[in-house]
């Protein structure tokens, strides 16, 4: 940073000096180097290599001092003694700190030591900025975290409003591209791909409307263009680039094929990713190796809402994997197969080929446990192939790295065996396409000790006799000193002088040292070098040699070690494309084997996939809630049956019985069935489904200034705009954020629509009891409801789902059961009675929908003004007032009350209303 231009908190004084926090502090050489960093990448906290440490100061490390617990230090003391505030971590653990820092919401700069302490010239280090770490470019290796993807995207606005999506985990360089019509399809795509930062030119705000807890980035639309890669190309050596131009004109070609509407602004996506890392220094991320570009609408639609609602990553309290559809299908063993869990949870399949085939394949292993077993016992012994691949194309893998890539490598003959034998396709064409890599495995396992460090900060890991070079400074470097003691001893017996001693001098090196009284006995060989007072120094050539060799030993052990490693890296790099294959094979083995054995353990079953409309589960079980019933309890099956003839059914029953979990457990048993997984039924039919719409739960929108019934209007109006005959949807009290009457009408409107208009095969537990009588107006509806048992005021929760309609909704007695004070109870009971009477014993409509006479009629208020205005049980006594009518006004009401509008003509009512005008004003 240059004298004049300014930090917060910074002033500067004149050009050698500034004031931070009020201290006056002189500008030198380091400082002056940071400050330069810092200037440059304002918004992110800068990692200064110092040493050992990575270092901050002024206002960034009372940030970190705070975020990640640390001291809060002082460097560069003024005559005051007061420093500039630091706060650092060790370089070897860079990784878990910046895991911490970004996953807090901080960008980091990290600023790394060019050049060789040690070898440096000038009066300081170079440094630079190598990375800028954000969400979106983590790469989280922690045991754990390395099961999960991590999504960079890159968004274009497309001319035609549609727009096109770009994403990339750039640690196992997985790239996917598609284009979508709306925000709302952008949102869905991004809730499959979990990603964690966008890139996009938006300048309205939209995205940061509708993504509230993604970072967006935006950048000028310039660089979200062929051009920009281009001229990025020819600033730079290529080596150094992100994407070789050959790789990137291939992908080109594959986009094209697509039948994108809009393909070019799906490039500009993708280059608009590429150039933002770029800007984030990375390089060499050759290991994209292949883009899949595809059409969103050739797999099952799941909007963002339903996703959430399924809980199908995460759970909708406290967000965790446990709990969750993944929590409970995932038993993979390696860290691909559990990415790839999720991306097949993600986008369930609609071609029915395709389901089947992996339906076989699931069935194979489901039926064969040895081989199930014996696949995933091997599959276990490997590591993250992907993720090494992308290390050793960004030049970041370690030698105990290299070691498990071999290891790896040595299980898949093998996996390739077993898979040949196997009945399913699936897996005897994935024994086809592994490849062992011989040749890569041998140079490993000959060059690189098993025990590898896990970084090159310790040296000797490569193997005695790989390198000749290297052995002799091994020699040197381990057994210098006793060469030393072996080369005295051997100088003593050949001059006969038992004094004679060599010696190490900081400035003189390596020296025979012989005392003055046994001069004579020195051979001519010796080159005097010294003369003292007491003795005489000599050399000779060959322990002049070896004193080159035995000072310099070390750095050039240390030396020829990194270029034997960097060949080892090279000849690796040059099989990137077979590791990637040999990845994505291994990740889909373990995800079918996976599939098996929770299966086998879970007791699932195959389901049958086909072109019907078809929708039949018999006996079937919520996969997630049975896993988690407290100790006693069974889970009680069900039977779901829809078709073209009753495509709809309404669901009632009380509160607590179980509508939500049945109408749940349809929709993840389908996703798991289009997924390819054997599913918790005895039996399942499933016509084909297109997409799962769902809308359950009570939640609003704060940040979108949306209420609870605004949320649920709009996620409704989402499903009647989208949802096709091939759809299937869930529906969960509808109508109910609003008043009675009105979510009623909504409710029954929604009905006929979903059933006339849309004709989506559809579950809906409502506690509208009006609408069972739907049934008998629309042919494809049909009625069930949760079973109950009575007894006395209680009601026991059969939790069995039965056709008819539920003879009435138990809220109160739900409401007993929940500690509900007694006194409320009895309150709400009367209150209760009242409203379902008529005063006069007329006709009143039950919640089953059937009439009946009114029991009590005396015991009713005879309007219902008379029940809301009644005092309140609860309340104070108030004193008694005397209210006094006339009689002729009595009589006036009581025969008001008493008129039957319904069967009171305008002509009658007319005539009614002038007889009392004249009575009541002669």
């Amino acid at each position: 940073m240059k004298y004049g231009e300014e930090l917060p908190g910074l002033t500067w004084v004149n050009e050698n000096s500034f004031i931070y926090g009020g201290i006056k502090t002189k500008l030198t050489p380091w400082i002056e180097q940071y400050l330069d960093a810092k200037r440059q990448n304002p918004d992110a906290l800068l990692l200064f290599r110092m040493g050992d440490f990575y270092e901050t100061f002024f206002d960034d490390a009372k940030v970190i001092a705070r975020a990640l617990d640390l001291t809060l230090t002082s460097r560069s003391k003024n005559e005051e003694g007061v420093g500039l505030p630091m706060a650092g971590v060790p370089h070897r653990t860079i990784n878990e700190y910046l895991f911490s820092l970004v996953e807090q919401g901080f960008r980091v700069a990290v600023c790394d030591q060019l050049e060789d302490p040690a070898t440096a010239q000038g009066t300081i280090v170079k440094r630079g900025i190598t990375q800028i770490v954000t969400p979106g470019t983590l790469c989280d290796d922690r045991p754990g975290n390395d099961r999960n993807a991590r999504f960079l995207s890159g968004v274009f606005m497309n001319t035609d409003k549609s727009i096109a999506l770009a994403n990339l985990d750039l640690s196992t360089g997985y790239c996917t591209m598609t284009e979508v019509s709306n925000i709302q399809e952008l949102a869905s795509e991004l809730q499959r791909v979990n990603v964690r930062e966008i890139v996009t030119h938006d300048t309205q705000g939209a995205l940061d409307k509708a993504f509230t807890g993604i970072p967006v980035e935006v950048r000028p639309r310039a660089i979200f263009s062929q051009t920009s890669l281009l001229d990025h190309w020819k600033s730079c050596d290529e080596s150094e680039t992100l994407l070789s131009k050959e790789k990137f004109l291939t992908f080109l070609a594959s986009i094209e094929d697509t039948g994108f509407r809009q393909p070019d602004g799906v490039i500009s996506a993708f280059c608009g990713i590429l150039m933002y890392l770029v800007e984030l220094h990375y390089k060499l991320t050759s290991n994209i190796e292949q883009v899949y570009p595809y059409r969103a609408e050739a797999f099952m639609q799941i909007d963002a809402s339903t996703f959430q609602n399924l809980e199908i990553y995460a759970t909708l309290r406290g967000g965790g994997k446990k709990g969750s559809l993944l929590g409970e299908l995932d038993e993979t063993v390696t860290s691909g197969g559990a990415r790839l869990m999720q991306n097949w949870l993600a986008y369930p399949l609609k071609d029915v080929k395709q389901i089947t085939a992996r339906l076989d394949a699931v069935e194979n292993m489901y039926n064969d446990v040895e081989m199930r077993e014996a696949l995933r016992g091997l599959l276990n012994a490997t590591g993250d192939l992907e993720r090494l691949t992308t290390k050793i194309a960004n030049d970041r893998i370690m030698p105990r790295e290299l070691v498990m890539l071999k290891t790896t490598l040595r299980v898949i003959p093998e996996i390739t065996k077993r898979c040949s034998n196997a009945q399913a396709k699936y897996f005897r064409r994935a024994a086809t396409q592994l490849n062992p890599l011989v040749k890569l495995a041998d140079e490993i396992d000959r060059a690189i000790v098993e025990d590898a460090p896990s970084n090159l900060n310790d040296t000797n890991f490569f193997n005695p006799g790989y390198d000749e070079e290297l052995d002799k400074y091994r020699e040197l470097d381990e057994h210098g000193a006793q060469w030393l003691l072996n080369y005295e001893a051997k100088q003593r017996t050949e001059t006969g002088i038992t004094s004679l001693k060599v010696k190490y001098h900081r400035v003189f090196g390596y020296f025979i040292e012989v005392p003055k009284s046994k001069l004579s006995g020195v051979p001519e060989s010796y080159i005097r070098s010294q003369t003292l007072t007491n003795a005489d120094r000599f050399y000779t050539p060959e322990l002049k040699e070896y004193e080159e060799n035995i000072l310099n030993a070390k750095s050039k052990r240390g030396e020829r070690e990194l270029e034997l490693f960097a060949d080892i890296k090279m000849f690796a790099a040059h099989h990137i494309p077979m590791l990637m294959r040999n990845a994505r094979i291994l990740a889909h083995i373990d995800v079918l084997t996976s599939l098996a054995y929770t299966a086998h353990h879970r007791n699932y079953t195959r389901p049958l996939i086909d072109e019907t409309r078809a929708f039949v589960l018999n006996n079937a079980r919520h996969p997630v809630v049975e896993r988690f019933l407290p100790k006693g309890e069974r889970f009680v099956p069900n039977d779901i049956e829809l078709g073209d003839n009753s495509r709809f059914m309404v669901i009632t029953g009380p509160n607590m019985a179980g509508k939500s979990t049945i109408i749940r457990q349809a929709a993840i048993i389908t996703l798991m069935a289009q997924m390819g997984s054997f599913v918790p039924a005895e039996a399942a039919h499933i016509g084909c489904v297109d997409r799962i719409f769902s809308r359950v739960g009570a939640s609003d929108n704060l940040a979108l200034g949306q209420s609870t019934f605004m949320v649920e209007m709009t996620e409704t109006a989402n499903i009647l705009k989208n949802a096709t005959a091939n759809s299937l949807v869930i529906l969960d009290e509808i109508g109910r954020g609003t008043s009675t009457y009105d979510g009623l009408s909504l409710a029954w409107s929604i009905t006929e629509y979903l059933h006339t208009k849309v004709g989506a095969r559809t579950l809906f537990a409502t506690h509208y009891h009006e609408l069972t009588e739907l049934e008998n107006v629309l042919p494809g509806i049909q009625n069930a409801s949760i079973a109950v048992k009575e007894y006395d005021k209680d009601i026991i929760f059969l939790r069995k789902l039965i056709r008819g309609a539920a003879s009435r909704s138990y809220g109160i007695e739900v409401a007993r059961l929940a500690g509900i004070p007694k006194e409320v109870i009895d309150r709400a009971e009367s209150i209760l009675k009242l409203l379902e009477q008529n005063a006069h014993g007329e006709l009143v409509r039950s919640e089953a929908g059937k009439e009946t006479a009114s029991k009590s009629p005396k015991s009713a208020p005879q309007n219902p003004r008379q029940l809301f205005s009644q005092r309140s049980l609860f309340s104070a006594p108030e004193p008694e007032k005397s209210v006094s009518l006339d009689p002729n006004t009595e009589a006036f009401l009581e025969a008001f009350y008493a008129l039957s509008l319904d069967t009171t003509s305008p002509i009658q009512a007319l005539n009614w209303l002038y007889k009392w005008q004249k009575k009541l004003h002669p």
